[in-house]
């Protein structure tokens, strides 16, 4: 069972105010202002969490520049969705205490097979056997004070970890993957 915790009185008292991690146009798929907890569950730091999504100027909600069609009938190479491979910023001072850059990326993407994975791993966490790398894939945490920000779903090959990762809006220290 999943345990959904509201926000509790004066718990927004004393926000964290934090930079932006990327640079450019990004649309937001969920967030902390829609609801708390942001995706339904304090499991796995996610009470607070984004999704931060990188698409184009058409219509609708477009990732990856393959035509509507072709996206739902073929999918695309994740390597051409449009947040591939775009920098990722530190958003505060602070210090890396955790990373992984050894999850491998999957060459293609399609919507049915990206729904089931969503589906198996909302399965798996229900019944308590979720692997938590499956879900933030390659990732760097950091803290700054008591508070700790996730950065996931990065480019494998790309988590650096050196002193000037840790400087808000330094040079870009890792980068995404298709969002």
């Amino acid at each position: 069972m999943v345990q959904v915790r509201t926000a509790e009185v004066g718990e927004l008292d004393a926000p964290v105010v934090v930079e932006f991690p990327l640079r450019g146009e990004w649309s937001v798929e969920r967030t902390p202002a829609h609801r708390i907890p942001s995706h339904g569950t304090d499991l796995l730091g996610q009470r607070f969490a984004y999704d931060l999504v990188r698409t184009d100027h058409r219509r609708g909600f477009h990732v990856h520049p393959a035509g509507t069609l072709r996206w739902y009938l073929i999918g695309g190479r994740t390597r051409d969705c449009y947040g591939w491979g775009q920098p990722v910023y530190a958003v505060s001072n602070g210090e890396i205490v955790a990373a992984l850059d050894s999850v491998p990326e999957r060459q293609w993407l399609h919507v049915v097979r990206e729904s089931w994975f969503a589906l198996k791993s909302v399965f798996a966490l229900a019944r308590r056997r979720l692997d938590p790398i499956r879900l933030a894939g390659n990732h760097v945490i950091m803290r700054d004070g008591e508070t700790y920000t996730l950065y996931a779903h990065l480019a494998p090959g790309s988590v650096a970890r050196s002193d000037a990762s840790a400087i808000p809006g330094t040079r870009p220290p890792r980068t995404c993957t298709c969002s």
